[in-house]
């Protein structure tokens, strides 16, 4: 039996007479189950109903073991069959996966049709996406954009080390992996917060009463301040925001916290964009990281030493590193969202 095409298999009469009476009443959408035995090559050995057939696979073996097979033509001449497409949610979650907050189960439960639309109302990436899989919405009030907050100090004359200190000491309470991945991107730019015992420097100290008399002189700044150092949900919040000291003022970083993952943003003025999702589950450590820019990513992967090194220190004994392009990642998802609603008849633009 020759399989030919994307996706059929196609059956001569001699070989169909193999099958003897497995076909005799079987008509068109029937579906058969089939175990690959072994393959070789292009070539498998297919256990069909209790009987062994050889198949040959124009387009690779399927990495399945175990498929379906659906009957597509029945005739005096030839039998003809088509390996049976697996679940859009099942294939969604295999591409999502490596950069999905979401569990398998949770993403087959997730309205497709709801996932296709929103995709395409405009140009969303990662963090989006992934916010709205775990039905969160971003808060885009100015009030809640710490890195504004931050410049605002600078303008008034904080200096630039003072508040690295002050958001290093801040972080440091909140989750290990958010903190660890924090402390990596300060390595990696060569930012160095508080002295080597991890405390803080004799610069911090002498700039607090200097941070205190800034605050003085606007209400809103100073309970900003006491909400970043002091309220406690903010340890716990599934999405949140971050400072990050960029060139020569503050930029932000997203991230999305769930169970053994993260997912972050950064947003740097000069590199751009770059996206990090991290799973740890034990000593194993999974980091893929997503940037539109290819020299970016190159930056990453040239200190991929530095980073095991720092996984090595936390305790990790295994770790998976690995780099994607976001913008095909995304490209990918606006034609999986435009294939999914012409297969499923809906209006793209409802």
């Amino acid at each position: 039996m020759k399989i030919t095409g994307s996706h059929g298999i196609s059956v001569n009469i001699s070989s169909a007479r193999e099958l003897g009476s497995l076909l005799k009443n079987i008509n068109p959408g029937d579906i058969l189950s089939a175990k690959v035995i072994s393959s070789e090559g292009s070539k498998a050995r297919l256990d069909l109903g209790g009987r062994i057939i050889t198949a040959e696979f124009t387009n690779g073996v399927p990495n399945e073991k175990n498929i379906e097979l659906i009957l597509t033509a029945k005739t005096r001449e030839m039998i003809q069959f088509s390996l049976k497409e697996n679940d859009p949610a099942e294939k969604l979650f295999r591409f999502l996966s490596p950069f999905a907050m979401l569990h398998e189960d949770e993403v087959k439960n997730t309205s497709l049709q709801n996932l296709a639309r929103f995709i395409n109302t405009g140009k969303h990436d990662l963090t989006e996406i992934n916010l709205f899989l775990l039905g969160l919405k971003k808060d885009e009030r100015k009030d809640k954009n710490t890195s504004a907050f931050f410049n605002r100090l600078l303008l008034k004359g904080v200096p630039f080390q003072t508040l690295i200190d002050l958001s290093y000491l801040v972080y440091s309470k909140y989750n290990p992996v958010l903190f660890a991945a924090y402390q990596f991107m300060l390595n990696m730019t060569g930012r160095k917060p508080l002295n080597q015992q991890g405390e803080p420097g004799v610069h911090f100290e002498e700039s607090a009463e200097h941070i205190c008399n800034v605050l003085k002189e606007d209400e809103s700044d100073f309970y900003l301040m006491l909400d970043l150092i002091f309220d406690e949900d903010k340890n716990s919040e599934m999405y949140g925001e971050l400072v990050f000291p960029d060139d020569d003022s503050f930029s932000r970083i997203e991230y999305i916290l769930k169970e053994n993952s993260i997912f972050f943003k950064f947003d740097l003025s000069a590199a751009g964009s770059l996206g990090v999702f991290v799973k740890t589950d034990k000593d194993i450590a999974t980091i893929n990281f997503l940037s539109e820019k290819e020299d970016f990513l190159l930056f990453m992967k040239e200190r991929d030493d530095d980073l095991r090194e720092l996984l090595g220190i936390s305790g990790v004994k295994k770790s998976i590193i690995s780099y994607f392009d976001s913008k095909k990642i995304v490209d990918k998802l606006e034609l999986w969202s435009l294939d999914f609603y012409t297969k499923s008849g809906f209006n793209i633009k409802a």
